[in-house]
C-alpha cells in the first residue's frame, strides 16, 4: 500500500507540473502575457466546511477568476471570530482553463484555520487590489461543535483538500440539496408565479440513477410546466462560503384559483451520490479508489404563497383574466357576395395563464348567420414565464346585401403588476355583402309547396282514419323474445366465464373435465395407426387413451404412475376386483404386442380398439358413481 501511495503521488505531482505548464504555455502563446484587462473579474471566498470538528482545521479560501488578471497583491488574512490563524502567509495556487472557448485565469490564497471553541465562528471580509481596485468578499459564519459529533475522524486539512489519513463520510445536508425558489410570495389571485427547482452539490459529489418521486403537487393552483435543459450544464456558485455546482431540475408556473394562504408541496427525488475521497484536490480525486454511492433522499422546503384577491368591484366584461395582455381582430376579406363566409379572427396574446382565456363578448349583426368560434391555442413554456396566444375564429354568413359593421371587441383584464384593471379595444369592422339574396320561396320550400323556417297555413280538408288490421306491438311475443335475449346473452357469458375461472384455479376440476376430450382423441390417433397398419405405435396409444383416462379421471400426476399406484388408487375409489384384472390384462397385453416380435392381425387390432374404449365407458360409470356417493 505504501508502495502504491509513493507511485500515485509521484504521477499526480508529475501530472500537475505537465498540465500547469501546458496550459501556461498555452496561455502566452494566445497573447495573455501583458493583457490588463479587468472586465468580469470575480472575486469569491470559500471554506471547506462550515460544519467543524473542535480538532479539525479550516481551510479558508480567496479565489480570484476573470479572462486576464493584472497587477494582483498578496491579500491580508481575514479577522476572524473563534479561530485562530495558523499560518499567516498564505498557499497561492495559479491556474489556467478554457471555457466556451476562451481562457480563464485562476489565483487562489489559502490560510488554515483553527477553532478555539465549540459554538458559532465567523470569518470577517477580505479586502483585494487588481489594478488598483480593492474588491471585498462576504462573511461566512461556521458552526463548531465536538468532535465526536463529526461523522468522521480528523486529519490534517490542507490547501489541497483533506490528507489521506480520512476516511469517507456520509453525504450531508451541506453537500447536497434541493432549493425552491418562487418569483414571488405574495400574488394575486390568478397571477402567474414561476418556481424554479435548483440542485446544489458540492465540488466531487456524483449522481446517478435519479428519479423523481414527488413532482410538488399544489392544491389550490392550475400549473404548466416550463421547459429546462434535458442535459444542464452545472454552474459554479458559492453559498454561505461553500463552493457548489448548481443545476436546474425543473421550472414550474403556477396560477392560484383562489384567494387565500396556498401551499406548494416539496419537490422530491430519489439517487444514488457519493463524495470522493478527497475532494478538495481533483487529482487526488481522480488516483483515489476510496469511493462508494450512497442512496439519498432529497426534498425542497414546501412554498406558502399569499394570495389576495382581486379588487372589487370587477369592471363589466371581466372574466378572470390575469397577466398582460394584447388584442388583435381582424376579418379575412371586407368584400363578399351574400351566402359566402367571412372568417373572424380574435388573437389575445401575452403572458399569463393563456389555455383559460374566453373570448371577448361578440354580437354581430342579425343579417349574419354565426357559427361557434373555432379555438387554438399556441402555448410557449421557454423561458422563466408561460407565454403565447389564443385565437377565436368565428365564421359569418351574411343573408342579405348591403354594407354592415362588425362592432369592436373589447377585452378586460388585470394586470397584477400595475394593480389594476385594464381594457385592450380592437377597432369596428366593415364588410360590404354583394349580390342579391334568393328568393325564399325558391330555396324554402318542401315538395308539398309548404313554406320552410315559416308557420303552415292550417288545411281545412277533412280527414278519415282508417284501421291497418295489425296487431299492436306490445302484443307481439317477439317483441319479449327480443327484450330477453341480452339477458339471456348475459347469463351465458357469465356461465362461460365462471367455467373459465374454476378451470383455471382448480387442476383437478380441470383435469375431470378434459379426461374425455383426450381419451377420444388417443382413440381417433390409434384409428389412424390401425389404417395405416402401425401396430407399435397403435397399442401404445391405446395404452395412452386408458391410463391417461384414468389419470386425468382421479387427478394423479403421469410422471410416476406406476401400474401398482394405479390399482390402489381405483382400488380405495371402490372399482371391483374384476374390473381391475381387465384393466391390468389389457395394459400387459399392450405392452407384449408393443414389444413382441411376431406383429398382430387388424382383427386384433380392432378388438382391442374397441375393449379399450370400452374400459373407459365402464371406468367412468364407476368413477363417478363412486364420486356421487361421496
Amino acid at each position: 500500500m505504501r508502495m502504491v501511495g509513493y507511485v500515485g503521488g509521484m504521477l499526480r505531482g508529475w501530472l500537475r507540473g505537465w498540465l500547469g505548464g501546458w496550459l501556461l504555455a498555452v496561455w502566452v502563446l494566445a497573447g495573455g502575457v501583458g493583457v490588463a484587462s479587468a472586465q468580469g473579474l470575480v472575486v469569491d471566498a470559500t471554506v471547506n466546511e462550515t460544519t467543524v470538528g473542535l480538532e479539525e482545521t479550516v481551510a479558508y479560501t480567496v479565489e480570484v477568476r476573470g479572462t486576464s488578471i493584472g497587477s494582483l497583491r498578496t491579500p491580508e488574512p481575514p479577522a476572524t471570530e473563534g479561530l485562530v490563524l495558523l499560518q499567516a502567509v498564505p498557499t497561492r495556487r495559479s491556474n489556467l482553463s478554457l471555457i466556451n472557448g476562451r481562457m480563464q485565469q485562476r489565483v487562489a490564497f489559502t490560510w488554515l484555520f483553527r477553532p478555539v471553541r465549540e459554538g458559532q465562528a465567523r470569518i470577517g471580509v477580505a479586502e483585494v487590489v487588481v489594478d488598483g481596485e480593492t474588491y471585498r468578499t462576504r462573511p461566512i459564519t461556521l458552526r463548531i461543535v465536538p468532535q465526536t459529533r463529526r461523522p468522521s475522524t480528523p486529519g490534517q486539512t490542507t490547501p489541497y483538500g483533506t490528507s489521506p489519513d480520512r476516511t469517507d463520510r456520509t453525504i450531508d445536508a451541506s453537500d447536497l440539496f434541493i432549493r425552491a425558489i418562487p418569483s414571488k410570495q405574495q400574488v394575486y389571485q390568478g397571477e402567474q408565479v414561476l418556481v424554479e427547482y435548483q440542485l446544489f452539490f458540492r465540488d466531487g459529489v456524483q449522481l446517478r440513477q435519479s428519479r423523481l418521486t414527488d413532482a410538488g403537487d399544489a392544491d389550490g393552483f392550475w400549473r404548466e410546466e416550463l421547459d429546462v435543459d434535458a442535459r444542464p450544464v452545472p454552474r459554479s456558485v458559492v453559498e454561505n462560503g461553500l463552493r457548489y455546482n448548481m443545476i436546474t431540475l425543473k421550472r414550474v408556473a403556477v396560477f392560484p384559483a383562489r384567494s387565500g394562504t396556498l401551499l406548494i408541496e416539496p419537490l422530491r427525488i430519489q439517487t444514488e451520490a457519493y463524495v470522493p475521497f478527497n475532494r478538495g484536490d481533483p487529482f487526488e480525486r481522480f488516483f483515489s479508489l476510496r469511493s462508494q454511492y450512497q442512496p439519498v433522499e432529497l426534498a425542497s422546503p414546501a412554498l406558502r404563497i399569499d394570495v389576495r384577491p382581486l379588487p372589487e368591484p370587477a369592471p363589466p366584461g371581466f372574466t378572470g383574466a390575469v397577466g398582460q395582455f394584447t388584442l388583435d381582430a381582424g376579418v379575412d376579406r371586407t368584400e363578399v357576395e351574400v351566402g359566402e363566409a367571412v372568417q373572424l379572427r380574435v388573437t389575445l396574446s401575452g403572458t399569463g395563464n393563456i389555455a383559460t382565456l374566453e373570448a371577448p363578448p361578440f354580437e354581430p349583426p342579425g343579417i349574419f348567420e354565426q357559427y361557434d368560434p373555432e379555438v387554438s391555442t399556441s402555448v410557449i413554456r421557454s423561458g422563466r414565464e408561460v407565454r403565447g396566444a389564443r385565437t377565436f375564429t368565428y365564421v359569418l354568413v351574411p343573408r342579405s346585401n348591403g354594407r354592415f359593421e362588425l362592432p369592436p371587441l373589447s377585452f378586460t383584464y388585470f394586470d397584477p403588476e400595475a394593480g389594476r384593471y385594464e381594457t385592450q379595444t380592437a377597432p369596428a369592422q366593415t364588410i360590404r355583402v354583394t349580390g342579391t339574396a334568393a328568393s325564399p320561396l325558391a330555396s324554402g320550400t318542401t315538395a308539398e309547396g309548404l313554406p320552410v323556417d315559416d308557420i303552415a297555413d292550417l288545411k281545412a280538408t277533412p280527414t278519415r282514419w282508417v284501421a291497418l288490421g295489425r296487431t299492436p306491438l306490445h302484443e307481439r311475443p317477439l317483441v319479449y323474445v327480443a327484450l330477453l335475449l341480452p339477458l339471456l346473452l348475459l347469463a351465458g357469458l357469465y356461465g362461460v366465464q365462471r367455467r373459465a375461472a374454476r378451470l383455471a384455479a382448480d387442476v383437478g376440476y380441470a383435469r375431470r373435465r378434459r379426461a374425455h376430450p383426450l381419451a377420444r382423441r388417443h382413440l381417433k390417433q390409434a384409428e389412424a395407426y390401425l389404417a395405416s397398419n402401425q401396430p407399435r405405435a397403435f397399442y401404445e396409444e391405446v395404452a395412452r387413451a386408458v391410463q391417461g383416462f384414468i389419470g386425468n379421471r382421479l387427478n394423479l400426476p403421469e410422471r410416476g404412475l406406476t401400474r401398482t399406484r394405479l390399482d390402489d388408487q381405483l382400488a380405495a375409489r371402490g372399482v371391483p376386483d374384476e374390473v381391475r384384472q381387465t384393466l391390468r390384462a389389457f395394459l400387459d397385453e399392450c405392452d407384449q404386442a408393443r414389444f413382441s416380435p411376431v406383429l398382430p392381425d387388424q382383427e386384433a387390432m380392432a378388438s382391442a380398439c374397441d375393449r379399450a374404449a370400452g374400459l373407459i365407458i365402464r371406468l367412468d360409470q364407476m368413477l363417478a358413481r363412486e364420486v356421487a356417493v361421496s
